[in-house]
């Protein structure tokens, strides 16, 4: 009984948050002014694979961008995960994660994430062909996870993260949290998830390079410029909240499918609606698909990210567990996308 009732409250908490924030999410006015948007950018092979529906059951290092809560779920003493993303315009986005289990005090993880966009040479209004310079941006994000199983089917977690961006000589931080929520109803049957995502401070720029040199209109001609710094506005933390449902049924005792659907309410950009399938087979070969539908989105642009696909194998040396996994997106104005993950678990 008291397990039912703290999953009514689960669900009631969720369905209420899910209104409230339908009230000022998604609003025209402020789609595409969100900053650090690389927070969206999906990593690991698994999920991706499926589209991003996994916010139910993703468990593991592969649930702390998905939902921390799923963390908890792993029976490992520890994990190592790396994943590769070859994504638009050549930019490369590199992850790395670990975790550790706490037994009774939960599960420990950190993330790193970091944005590859190659030299970029520098141009100006009188050599526009280029100075001979060149520089990189860096984008960094660092996060501190922590997932705790509350019951035997209730996971609770939350993501600390710092988000960095830097270009030449000005930067900017900020800092954002996650919360997630899981329900398993055991090994087979219906999986529920809700997760909050991306709350945080708003990031703004900041450095030497906003310095300028200005006439001081109190003073007399002649005068000397008096140097004046420019102050940039703020931009608000790409925030979601996201339900997620997933039945997995066993087909015999070495076949199971996972169907699973995800709704994600966007502070800054349309809503989505995400599909994913999971075909495994006695836990060692695995096979996946999805896609994800935007409302509201024109229809010159509602192709923009298309179908998904995967496949993975896991394997067991030693007691040493590993997994390697591929995902591929399709993409309209760009070439596809690919993941490349691997995972060790001890």
């Amino acid at each position: 009984m008291k397990r039912l009732k703290l999953l009514n409250i689960i669900l009631v908490v969720a369905i209420i948050i899910s209104f409230t924030f339908d009230s000022f999410a998604g609003s025209p006015n402020r789609r595409g002014t969100a900053g650090a948007t690389e927070l969206l950018i999906p990593v690991g092979s698994t999920g991706v694979g499926m589209s991003g529906s996994i916010l139910a059951t993703a468990h593991g290092l592969d649930a702390i961008h998905w939902n921390p809560a799923g963390l908890s779920r792993s029976n490992l003493s520890a994990q190592v995960m790396f994943s590769n993303l070859s994504y638009i315009a050549d930019i490369g986005v590199n992850y790395l994660a670990v975790s550790a289990n706490m037994e009774d005090l939960g599960h420990l993880g950190v993330s790193l994430k970091t944005l590859s966009f190659g030299k970029i040479e520098e141009t100006t209004i009188d050599r526009p062909e280029g100075t001979g310079i060149t520089y990189s941006p860096t984008f960094l994000t660092i996060g501190l996870t922590y997932s705790r199983r509350m019951t035997d089917r209730i996971h609770f977690g939350t993501n600390i993260k710092m988000v960095h961006e830097s270009i030449t000589r000005v930067s900017a931080t900020a800092f954002a949290f996650d919360l997630g929520l899981q329900y398993k109803a055991g090994e087979t049957g219906f999986n529920f998830g809700v997760a909050l995502k991306n709350l945080g401070s708003e990031i703004s720029f900041d450095g030497s390079d906003f310095d300028r040199f200005v006439d001081d209109p109190n003073q007399n001609t002649g005068f000397p410029t008096q140097p004046m710094r420019l102050r940039t506005a703020g931009f608000g933390m790409p925030t979601t909240l996201e339900l997620g449902l997933a039945y997995k049924y066993p087909l015999m005792a070495e076949h199971l499918v996972e169907m699973s659907t995800t709704f994600i309410n966007n502070n800054y950009s349309n809503d989505e609606y995400r599909f994913g399938v999971e075909y495994a087979y006695n836990n060692l070969f695995f096979i996946r698909g999805g896609y994800s539908y935007a409302q509201g989105v024109p229809s010159e642009f509602e192709n923009i990210f298309g179908p998904t696909f995967g496949a993975g194998v896991r394997y067991t040396i030693s007691g040493v567990e590993m997994s390697v996994d591929y995902a591929y997106r399709s993409t309209t104005f760009f070439s596809g996308n690919q993941w490349f993950s691997v995972m060790i678990g001890f």
